[in-house]
């Protein structure tokens, strides 16, 4: 256990190819951050001590792209849930369902380091948690119900606080279904209106993205996703909102 650092996952194929985007989370003090790699420097999540969170851009130069000049750079923002289980708090899941998972990238070179996810059964979802332990709580990781699950990192804070990153799987509910579904029809009448880069099969490419849900319970919650039902996508975006 270190005090401070960094992981990053993604779901892999056996044949070592990427199924969903690379994820980054990180410990800066006793705040911690998650985001997509290749979007870090652009918009990530903020889980911070003070029990303030939120889903923001990270730049003021990266918000002008996507929000009206003025707004604030955070598109939601809530505050850090009681404990769940005494001395145990769950602050965000990033959830990777298997029906929103790409086709592999064999020329997708995978960084160093890589945590990799096996891919999830059929009708099946994978959740990577960060959980927050209170100083004195001795345990060996968080366990979610009677799943397996396994411990990716995990870092003592300054506070004595321990941030632990854990990966479950679990099958899918018609409550995750009906999420799935609202946020394709939602993503395709906004992403259909940009253009889309070109797909080749001399330059292979899988447009992923994600989906910040709304919660009520105080615990962020973001899917990974391939975009590429976007890409295809025949629908105009006034048909789509409805």
């Amino acid at each position: 256990m270190r005090a401070g650092g960094v992981v990053r996952f993604a779901v892999v194929d056996d044949a070592s190819r990427p199924l969903s985007s690379i994820w980054r989370v990180w410990l800066h003090g006793d705040d911690i951050y998650a985001a997509v790699r290749s979007l870090a420097g652009e918009f990530k999540t903020s889980l911070h001590v003070s029990g303030r969170s939120r889903h923001a851009f990270a730049t003021d130069e990266a918000a002008q792209r996507f929000l009206q000049p003025g707004r604030d750079r955070a598109t939601s923002r809530w505050h850090r849930p009681d404990p769940q289980v005494p001395g145990g708090t769950l602050l965000l899941q990033i959830i990777f369902p298997e029906p929103a998972l790409g086709a592999s990238l064999s020329r997708y070179e995978l960084p160093s380091g890589l945590v990799r996810l096996q891919p999830p059964p059929k009708n099946h979802v994978i959740y990577v948690s960060i959980v927050a332990t209170a100083a004195g709580v001795k345990t060996e990781g968080p366990r979610f119900a009677d799943r397996p699950t396994h411990t990716l990192a995990s870092w003592r804070t300054p506070s004595d606080t321990t941030v632990w990153v854990v990966a479950h799987d679990a099958l899918l509910t018609e409550d995750n279904l009906t999420a799935l579904d609202n946020a394709r029809r939602l993503a395709t009448a906004v992403v259909d209106q940009a253009i889309l880069p070109p797909r080749s099969d001399e330059q292979p490419s899988e447009l992923r993205g994600f989906f910040i849900l709304k919660t009520s319970d105080g615990v962020g919650r973001i899917i990974d996703h391939s975009m590429e039902f976007v890409r295809w996508s025949g629908a105009s975006p006034a048909q789509d909102i409805g």
